[in-house]
């Protein structure tokens, strides 16, 4: 289950979602914005995505892949990491 790095800060910028953490800056849909939410270090990316296609127009498919790919790069750039 993906787990937030604590330093990352959530701000609306101009209305615009953005992750900020030491001066880097990841602006985020309302998608990933609705994923970085529910990044809680208690709901596995299965739970995530099925939140995220009840609240949305998405099939649990396409939700699924969203999630995981917004997780990974949150990952990447170290945002997030993931606890087993």
């Amino acid at each position: 289950m993906p787990v937030r790095d604590l330093r990352v800060r959530y701000r609306q910028t101009s209305g615009q979602p953005v992750l900020v953490r030491e001066n880097r800056f990841l602006f985020l849909d309302a998608t990933g914005a609705s994923i970085w939410r529910a990044i809680d270090g208690k709901a596995t990316v299965a739970d995530i995505a099925v939140v995220l296609a009840d609240n949305s127009r998405m099939r649990p498919g396409e939700a699924l892949v969203a999630v995981v790919s917004l997780v990974f790069e949150l990952e990447k750039v170290g945002y997030c990491r993931r606890q087993r």
